[in-house]
């Protein structure tokens, strides 16, 4: 059985790996791909031939293509995906939404590359969760806008990569009430804990409790489709 520790302290990667793994793809693109490192893990889970992924940091695309992801350096809020239309069978954005300057653009070109019968699943964090809502009731500034907690974390170290500071942070309504306009259905939402590095058995307790209710959960993950 899994320990009651790991189960509570499960981060955004492995759900969103366990949702995809219910799917199988032969096309993959990650949207925001880092170093690659949760890209091949998804590719695992869904059975994907072609591995793509786009992001902003040259030193990121270059260990994700040693990875053996097709990965290029590209900025999703000034120019199109360099991909046919409906190509993707699975199209994966963890934790870029907030740092995308032109979400119509980024809807709509990751709508347009999507199959007709294809998936899309993105996480980002919540800007009404309950952490942020108390912190604000004390006076600071909500956990996703205060500079310490705007890195990245990937295999090669902790804010490694350059990473531009985020632009926004939307509640779940609405980021529902943007899919929906851009054409998407939203097929399921999982809440989902803060990433626990030095917190005690009881916080990450209770941050696991609170992410049964996505709306008060710290970050949330949708799986769409067209």
């Amino acid at each position: 059985m899994e320990d009651f520790r790991n189960i509570i302290t499960r981060g955004y990667e492995q759900t969103s790996v366990e949702i995809l793994s219910e799917f199988s793809g032969e096309k993959l693109l990650d949207v925001g791909c880092n170093d690659g490192s949760l890209t091949v893990c998804i590719a695992d889970a869904v059975g994907a031939r072609e591995v793509y992924g786009v992001d902003v940091s040259e030193p990121a695309v270059e260990t994700a293509s040693e990875r053996g992801i097709d990965a290029h350096v590209l900025d999703v809020s000034e120019r199109e995906l360099p991909f046919p239309d409906d190509y993707f069978d699975v199209v994966y954005s963890g934790e870029v939404v907030d740092y995308i300057t032109d979400t119509e653009r980024y809807f709509a070109e990751i709508r347009r590359v999507l199959s007709a019968d294809g998936v899309f699943l993105l996480s980002t964090v919540n800007l009404a969760s309950l952490h942020n809502r108390l912190a604000l009731l004390s006076g600071g500034l909500p956990f996703p806008m205060r500079p310490e907690n705007d890195i990245v974390h990937s295999d090669e170290g902790v804010g490694l990569y350059e990473l531009a500071d985020r632009v926004s942070v939307v509640r779940l309504d609405d980021l529902s009430t943007a899919l929906h306009r851009h054409g998407f259905t939203v097929s399921r939402v999982e809440g989902c804990v803060a990433d626990h590095q030095h917190v005690t058995p009881v916080k990450a307790a209770v941050d696991w409790l609170i992410s049964f209710v996505p709306s008060l959960s710290y970050r949330f993950i949708l799986l769409c489709h067209k």
